[in-house]
């Protein structure tokens, strides 16, 4: 085996910018890589590279089968819980002990499925820089806690995952699971007046006084207390959002080279542009433009605590009971999340007053107790005192309204934001996540086969620069290629072998397509054994259609079974015929019994015949 070796993927994140290595995520159609391969293939027919796609696509189908439905069905009693929907009778019957083994079974083989779609579990640095900055929210936004249960990520789901568990930020560790994949960059640009003058109230009033009351606590022993001492402190926060990572201006130190395709991006967030009063008084009026790094693909798992007593008055009760409910989980999907808005994609977030509101209060209430006391010491007529102090209610009413304007204001922008950028949630996003690493896995094997067959062989150092140059300048896509992994199952299939020098030779068009439909019809047989004890331990029969079960194991063989009878009928020439029609085709006949050798040996027959007649 040749020497070939990949530096892990990484991401850096200093106060000044954030360096990221490539995704490894072909972010492209399989209609688009399929088109090019036929264009760069021309030697061959074009029906002969779309039978060898479809195979592919076939074969992944069929050996991940076994996860996919499982994920899926694991993730049916809990989803169901999320929206409140009555549980069919199969999992009506679970005990509690079952759906515990569900609870965790789905959690370690989520993350696992994660991994292999190239999503890397948050880290405590890149928390750290998320709580450090604001980019999209112009208000102090905290994330509500308690609105996510904190015993769903127990020690027991994170045992497969020790490294992942030290990596990941303690106050996260036990509430909610959060993935992201690619790095991209957001940018704005305007005046933001409203902004800055906010921001020149919090610097030259807010954070002098609350300064001051830290020094007055502490000088008269009150910062003993804790528990008071943090709520300053964390009000403190609220408008001196200083970073814990300043003055860390160089990126952590990453063994090995970086990738030529490596992403830097500079920060440039309203507390980087304005780190004190002077600076916003200079730029008060000019145009300034904001930049800041986005995590491409954010995928977040949580479970909603207390779901069972927090319901809206009009909201419709649910039929389910509620510690059924209480067993929900969420799973949702996002793209283009800004890493200091991470806060985003939490379910529950508090929005605090601006500076400007506080300084009104203030003011108002030092009014109305000037008054009080003018008009003790009689400087002031009763009448004139009512007078006054209705004018300071009024005021006080006023601004009060413009707190509530301004926090509705950014609750609604912040639902529409996270309405844009939600991808998908629940059901619809595990089905993408499966889908994502399906045609992750073709697409890179059968990529680099027909690459390989473009050049007639390569070693595995030219094979991925070859790739990834194909990529960049056909498709703009700056990736960075992993074709271990595809070389690994290529060889499995058989079309791939490797000399004693370390050059990879792949098999020709006509002996891949006799391969892999020997591979197909194979991994079909041994993954339906295993589909129909699932299936059997469900209380569901092999046979069922999708009208019959509501289950999602019989919609995914129905998609194993639609990818398979399309790929053998492009191999033995048959029309492709309604699922009714189809008893007689060799899809329908392995449907009911395992295949034997005698119909490989058929299909092999046929293209035997077919290379003697060329």
């Amino acid at each position: 085996m040749s020497e070939f070796t990949k530096t892990p993927w990484h991401v850096s994140v200093s106060s000044d910018c954030v360096r990221a290595s490539p995704s490894r995520f072909i972010d492209i159609t399989d209609g688009d890589l399929e088109e090019y391969c036929i264009g760069i293939l021309s030697d061959y027919p074009a029906k002969d590279i779309k039978l060898i796609y479809s195979l592919g696509q076939a074969i992944c189908s069929a050996k991940n089968s076994e996860l996919k439905i499982g994920l899926e069905q694991d993730f049916e009693y809990f989803a169901r819980a999320y929206d409140g929907l009555e549980m069919p009778k199969h999992l009506k019957s679970l005990s509690e002990d079952d759906i515990g083994a569900r609870e965790e079974r789905f959690l370690s083989n989520m993350m696992t499925v994660l991994m292999k779609n190239y999503y890397h579990i948050l880290t405590e640095q890149e928390w750290e820089a998320a709580a450090a900055e604001d980019f999209l929210l112009t208000l102090p936004v905290n994330v509500k806690w308690d609105s996510m249960d904190d015993s769903l990520l127990h020690r027991t789901v994170w045992k497969s995952f020790p490294e992942m568990r030290d990596a990941y930020p303690a106050c996260l560790r036990n509430r909610i699971l959060i993935f992201h994949r690619g790095v991209t960059c957001a940018k704005m640009e305007g005046k933001y007046f409203a902004q800055k003058v906010e921001m020149l109230i919090s610097f030259l009033v807010i954070q002098p006084i609350l300064r001051l009351l830290l020094w007055t606590l502490d000088r008269l022993g009150l910062r003993k207390i804790e528990r008071l001492n943090a709520n300053v402190e964390s009000s403190s926060s609220l408008y001196m959002r200083q970073s814990s990572l300043e003055g860390t201006t160089d990126l952590i130190q990453v063994q090995g080279d970086d990738h030529a395709a490596s992403i830097c991006i500079d920060r440039r967030t309203f507390h980087h542009i304005f780190p004190d009063a002077r600076s916003v008084l200079k730029l008060m009026f000019k145009t300034i433009q904001l930049q800041e790094a986005c995590w491409k693909d954010v995928v977040v798992v949580y479970r909603m605590a207390n779901t069972s007593g927090a319901r809206h008055e009009f909201d419709i009760k649910s039929s389910m009971a509620d510690d059924a409910i209480e067993r929900n989980i969420v799973l949702k999907r996002f793209s283009s999340i800004p890493i200091a808005d991470m806060e985003i994609v939490f379910p529950e977030k508090n929005i605090h007053m601006p500076p400007s509101v506080l300084v009104n209060i203030a003011v108002t209430l030092f009014g109305a107790i000037l008054t009080l006391i003018a008009t003790i010491r009689g400087g002031l007529s009763l009448t004139s005192f009512w007078t006054t102090l209705t004018m300071l209610g009024t005021r006080l009413g006023q601004v009060l309204q413009t707190k509530r304007s301004q926090k509705s204001e950014i609750e609604r922008s912040m639902s529409q934001l996270l309405s844009q950028r939600t991808v998908a949630s629940q059901n619809a996003a595990l089905s993408s996540i499966i889908n994502d690493m399906f045609s992750q896995l073709v697409r890179q094997v059968v990529f680099a086969y027909f690459i390989l067959v473009k050049h007639h062989g390569s070693t595995m150092a030219q094979l991925d620069e070859r790739c990834e140059h194909i990529l960049k300048q056909t498709f703009d896509l700056s990736i960075d290629f992993t074709c271990q992994e595809a070389i690994q199952v290529l060889k499995k299939w058989g079309i791939v072998t490797e000399d004693p020098t370390g050059r990879l030779l792949p098999l020709e068009i006509e002996e891949c397509k006799i391969k892999l439909t020997d591979v197909l019809v194979t991994s079909s047989a041994q993954q339906r054994s295993t589909i129909q004890e699932t299936l059997k331990g469900l209380g569901l029969q092999f046979g069922s259609t999708v009208k019959e079960s509501t289950s999602y194991s019989v919609r995914a063989i129905d998609d194993i079974r639609k990818t398979s009878v399309q790929a053998i009928h492009g191999i033995v020439g048959l029309r492709s015929k309604k699922p009714a029609e189809s008893e007689s085709t060799p899809w329908g006949h392995m449907a009911d019994q395992t295949p034997d050798q005698s119909q490989k040996n058929s299909i092999k027959s046929f293209f035997m015949r077919r290379r003697r007649k060329h």
